[in-house]
Formats: C-alpha cells, structure tokens, sequence
C-alpha cells in the first residue's frame, strides 16, 4: 500500500519501497525515480497513511534496477543514509515533553534530543523501550504510558500529547461491576452459540533466558494478568445480555516437563458461558523455563498480541504496567453511540449493503472435514495491480473486494452478493495497547447490473471507505434485525500482530501454535495478503463447502482480478 501511495505522488515515474537493516530492526526505504524530493514523499505518505507506513528513508534514483525476469533487484539497490533519520531539532515546548527528551538522551545515548526525533530510528529497541518506561515513570509519577504508546508513537511531541488526550476519557463503567460485551466481542459470542462445538483458541509457547525458575515466570503472569484484566474475565448471561465479569480466578499450573509434550492436550476447548477464557501453564525441564498461553479468540485478536508481549517483556523485567481499561472505553463509547449520528449513518450504510443481495448463493457441497483450506498466488503482477487501484483513485481492499463481487456473480449467476470485510475496529478509541476483541465486520455488496468495471469499483470504493469511517452499528444487531449470515467474510491483511518485524522487538523467543479442527468464524474465510513480490491467497471454509468449492472461488477470484487490471 505504501509503494501504490508513493506512485501516486505526481513527479513520481517509477517507486519501490524495501524493508531495509536499521538500527536493531528495519525501516520503509522508498527508492524513487523523479522530482520528488524526500519531505515531499513522506509529507505525502503521512496525509493518506498511518504514521508506521511512512518511509524512514527516500533514495532518488535515475531507475529502478531489474533482474532478467523484471522483478526489482534488491540487491542492487544502495544502502540508504542512516544519518538521515534525526529529525531537525525542535525544542521542548512544556516541561513534559522536556523529561521525555531527557530520558530518551539517556536511554540511547545521544545528545540534544528534540520532540520530534524518533526513538526507534535512533536505535531504540524493545530492552531499551523498557528502560525508557521505567524512566519515564519515575520522572514523572502517574504518567499513564504503555510500551505500545512508545513503539507507536515513537516522538516525545507525540508520546506527550497522546498521553494527554487519553487521560480525560470517562468509562461508564469498572471492573468492580463489570461491562457489555463490546461489540466485537459480542459478534463473535452470537457466533459461538451457534456452534457451541467449535473451538477459537490463541495459544503461544513463550521461552526466555530471563526465567531461572518456574516461581519467576508465575510472577510475571499474575502482574500480566493484574494489568489486563479482561484475560480474567468472565461472560455471563443477563436479562439485558451477555455481561462481562473481572472477578474470576486464574490458574496457573506449574509442570516438570517438556512443553513439547504437553502443549496438545494444554491446548483444548474453552466454556465461553461462564468459564475461564485465558489459562496458563509454566514448564520447568532441563534447566530451562518456558511459558504455554491460550487465550479464546472472543477476549484476544490478531492485533492483541504485541501490547500482551511488550507487557510480559515489562512484567519479566520489574517494570510497572499501567492496568488496560480498554474494554471499559470500547463498551462505554459503543452503548453511548447507540442511536447517535454516526451509529446512524453505519446502520443506514450497512442496510443499504444488505438490501436486495443474495446472501446464500455458493452452491453447498458438505464434506466431513470441519477445517479446509486453499493457498495460492494471484497470476496478476502485483505492479498491474498498484495501476489499476491508482488509476481508479481506489483502495487495495476495495479492488479486491470489487474482484470478489465479480467471482461470486460468475460462479452464481447472482448480481449482489453479500459477503463481509474485516477491520480491526480499534480506531475511534485508540485501543492500540489494549487486549481484546475489537475486529469488526461490514457488509460490502454493490449490485454489478450493466456497469462499468470502473463504476463499480468507484461504488464499492465508496461504500468501503464510508463503512470504516463509520463502522458503529454492529454485526450482532444487523444480523438480528434484518436476519443476515455473515457467509463469507475477506480480510487484507498489510498488517498482523504476529508479523516478523513485531516479533523481533519481543525479548524473548515465541512460538505460535496451531490447533487441528479448527472452525473459521465464517463459512469461508478469505484472507488477501503483500508479500512485497505479489499479492496471495488463503481460504479458509468449514465442512460446509469442500475442497472443489475452495477451488473454484480461487480460480474465478483470480480472473476477476486480471479483468479489473
């Protein structure tokens, strides 16, 4: 997406962008052909992107350099200027940002920070992260910052006025009385009822060299789960609806033996209707500690785990974690939405999607597995596919979710189908650092008819780009009131908590684990993803379709792409 926003940018002919070495991680390089000048391109990034998708560097070059089958070659593209990364030097402006600027000097052993030097591109890491917590708050007692603050903020001006604009948020409730499920939460919860059999665990096998016995992992995980509270939560059925308690127990086991050998019947089904909804256990075998967590997926997305990881790093080195009360504001600002403009809109967009499309129109072929799954990779170049949404003054999520429309009528026959896009639903209060259950669903349909390729990608632009604005009315009510399945649900996915770049800022070596049988949310799930040389495909479908069918919506998914190009 980076790359496509930079090839937009007139004065630009010809753009890559590369994930290059800097410091103890990597940085966005864009290397350009043309008149653009460095500010210029991230000036540029910055209006239409998220601040983590700005380039840390801007090379000019007279060409892209190319291999013999027209790839970019990356190894022959220059090494960008280090120096580059300090930001012109901007003064403290208030006695806040005047001890942030002091602590990272300290930190990271430079000299005259400014407020908008950036604490990753001057080498700070994850251990050094810490140290600056730690820093921050003793200087600065009551200062409600969270690693997730550091590692997304990253400038002292921005650190400080985050923190500041958080601080007056009012809940309308605590953990003492407890809250609604948010409703990311209770899209799932309505799901599962469903299919009480199915399971939605997200279990990861923790080692550090940090842990010399069991007693000091048991320690960091009670302060994890002290900090987080909605790892101990509970869900129980009320006249008004599913509640969510905080006042439930958590076991913690503690085994002499290999994590290896236990980790299948550790990882098993969760009772969401009362029961625990984390567990941990902590192995002590052969002189080394090790550390199995499963959390159900209604209390932990994909997003969760790099607040989780920064927290246990903190809880592993001594370090205070402030407690997230994330799921209090998301449950606070959701109820207080209902009915309100925005919610409106949502609700109004959202029944528009809905009205007239055929909801059930894969043919169903039932195969005994409960799990099935297809990859491949889209035949379409992924340049061709930067054009097209360029020219079309479009999204990635958009086009693809213009191709599916088209794959779905070519198998159907249907005009409107209906299928959901998913998006982690964390933006309008800031839940960046907290633990949860915040990804949302929006119906996207736009009737094909007798319309130009170009003017249905223009529709569905439209309706995708107002829908994440105002995504306040949720799947649960949709699907209550109009009597809608989410059948098939698409997700781009340019960014996941899991991703290689994440996981080499944790202090400690992680192993996600996988689970057989598992169920998707959805009937079939498809998952779009960039992996900088092209675009892929997953599909994930429960026993409901077989593999024939999976087959097929690729095949077709992938000609509807090359038709739009």
């Amino acid at each position: 997406e980076v790359e496509a926003t930079v090839r937009e940018m007139p004065g630009v002919g010809d753009v890559t962008v590369q994930a290059v070495p800097s410091g103890p991680g990597k940085e966005l390089c864009a290397y350009v052909v043309g008149e653009a000048d460095a500010e210029a391109v991230k000036a540029w990034v910055a209006e239409r992107k998220p601040s983590y998708m700005v380039p840390a560097f801007v090379v000019n070059l007279e060409s892209i350099p190319r291999n013999v089958n027209g790839k970019v070659d990356r190894r022959a593209l220059p090494s960008p200027d280090a120096s580059s990364l300090r930001a012109e030097y901007v003064q403290p402006r208030n006695e806040t940002e005047e001890k942030i600027c002091k602590v990272f000097e300290n930190v990271l052993n430079v000299e005259k920070v400014g407020i908008d030097d950036d604490f990753i591109r001057l080498c700070g890491d994850s251990l050094k992260a810490i140290r600056a917590l730690a820093d921050i708050r003793r200087e600065m007692p009551g200062f409600d910052i969270t690693p997730a603050d550091l590692m997304r903020y990253h400038t002292p001006r921005l650190i400080a006025e985050h923190t500041r604009s958080a601080a007056g948020l009012e809940c309308l409730y605590s953990f003492e009385e407890g809250c609604p499920l948010p409703d990311g939460m209770r899209n799932l919860y309505e799901i599962i009822k469903e299919h009480p059999a199915a399971h939605y665990n997200r279990p990861f096998l923790f080692t550090s060299e940090s842990w010399k016995k069991a007693d000091d992992a048991v320690d960091a995980v009670r302060r994890l789960v002290e900090a987080h509270p909605i790892l101990r939560a509970r869900i129980n059925e009320r006249e008004d609806g599913p509640w969510l308690s905080f006042d439930g127990p958590v076991d913690i086991e503690v085994v002499n033996a290999d994590p290896a050998d236990s980790k299948d019947d550790f990882v098993r089904d969760f009772d969401i209707f009362g029961g625990e909804l984390c567990r941990f256990q902590v192995h002590e075998w052969e002189g080394a500690v090790s550390l199995l967590m499963d959390a159900h997926h209604i209390v932990f997305d994909g997003v969760s785990f790099v607040p989780m990881a920064m927290d246990l790093a903190c809880a592993i080195n001594g370090i205070g974690i402030p407690i997230d009360d994330g799921v209090l504001r998301a449950a606070s600002y959701e109820v207080s939405s209902r009915g309100r403009t925005r919610y409106n809109r949502s609700k109004a967009l959202a029944e528009r999607a809905v009205i007239g499309c055929a909801v059930d129109f894969l043919e169903e072929r039932p195969c005994e597995r409960v799990f099935g799954d297809y990859e491949g990779s889209f035949s379409t170049p992924r340049d061709e596919i930067i054009e097209c949404v360029k020219r079309n003054d479009t999204s990635v999520t958009a086009f693809f979710a213009t191709a599916l429309e088209y794959a779905f009528k070519n198998i159907s026959g249907k005009d409107k189908c209906l299928f959901f896009i998913t998006e982690d639903g964390r933006g309008h209060m800031d839940l960046s650092g907290s633990v949860g259950m915040y990804a949302k669903g929006f119906p996207a349909a736009v009737a094909i008819r007798e319309r130009s390729p170009a003017k249905v990608l223009q529709k569905m632009t439209d309706h995708v780009m107002a829908s994440m604005t105002y995504d306040e009315y949720p799947y649960w009510e949709l699907r209550r009131y109009m009597d809608v399945e989410s059948v098939v649900r698409l997700q781009y996915a340019h960014f996941t908590g899991m991703d290689a770049d994440i996981v080499d800022k944790v202090p400690f070596d992680v192993e996600p684990l996988i689970r057989s049988g598992y169920r998707p949310l959805t009937d079939l799930w498809m998952r779009v993803s960039d992996d900088g040389d092209g675009y892929s495909l997953q599909i994930y479908a429960s026993e409901r379709y077989d593999d024939a069918v999976l087959s097929e919506v690729a095949e077709e998914f992938d000609k509807a792409v090359a038709f739009l190009t």
